[in-house]
């Protein structure tokens, strides 16, 4: 498969040549349309409108929804945009021809400033990736550390039984009891040092006042 990207006013659009039929990279579409949840306007196509394809990023591979020409008409009609029929008017009477006559698109008459603007567009495309592929390799390695080891997580290395229940945890009722000790194995309470590291940052003051008056061990490092 052939991979074209053409311009457009300044926005590259990428296009995937799949047995002679032109395919869309639907993101690049919805951002000269206008469309901000890109992810609800390709819901609303048909099957047959519709696919993903793998494309080569400076990032690394990508997996790209793409739209058909049919698919692109779809989201041409669900724009309100001015811009779109002056859109689907470039891609009909002067992109789709080129590809189908020569293969690729070329565009005629690109001075130098349009040609530094489409190098200038790809290239914040490629790092705006690249950050969002390392956020979430950070994220993935924060939420490793919350995976259990065993049945019930984490064992002791002195008597092999679940850390937790040696830990002096403060036990809360979830039905709003008074706070007080009871058996690991009781189902209507809940350990609330388990839950430290997932208290929302807008609520980290009034939790830690909470928990400072009614449960003050819950802050303690475990031993």
């Amino acid at each position: 498969m052939n991979e074209i990207v053409k311009l457009y006013k300044e926005h590259p659009v990428r296009i995937v040549d799949r047995g002679g039929e032109p395919w869309f990279v639907a993101k690049d579409v919805c951002a000269v349309l206008e469309i901000a949840k890109v992810d609800s306007a390709i819901r609303s196509l048909d099957e047959d409108e519709k696919d993903a394809h793998s494309m080569s990023t400076l990032g690394g591979d990508q997996e790209m929804s793409i739209v058909s020409e049919a698919g692109l008409y779809s989201l041409v009609l669900r724009s309100r945009k001015p811009e779109a029929k002056a859109f689907k008017r470039w891609v009909t009477h002067e992109v789709l021809p080129s590809i189908r006559k020569t293969g690729a698109y070329v565009a005629p008459n690109l001075s130098m400033e349009q040609i530094s603007a489409v190098v200038r567009k790809l290239g914040a495309m490629a790092n705006q990736l690249i950050t969002e592929n390392a956020g979430l390799r950070e994220k993935i390695e924060y939420l490793q550390q919350f995976i259990p080891k065993g049945e019930f997580g984490e064992t002791s290395s002195v008597n092999g039984k679940p850390k937790w229940r040696q830990r002096r945890g403060c036990y809360v009722s979830v039905n709003g009891s008074k706070p007080k000790r009871l058996n690991p194995d009781t189902n209507g309470y809940l350990q609330l040092d388990l839950f430290r590291d997932f208290i929302p940052a807008m609520l980290v003051a009034d939790a830690v006042n909470i928990i400072n008056v009614h449960c003050p061990k819950l802050l303690e490092q475990p031993q």
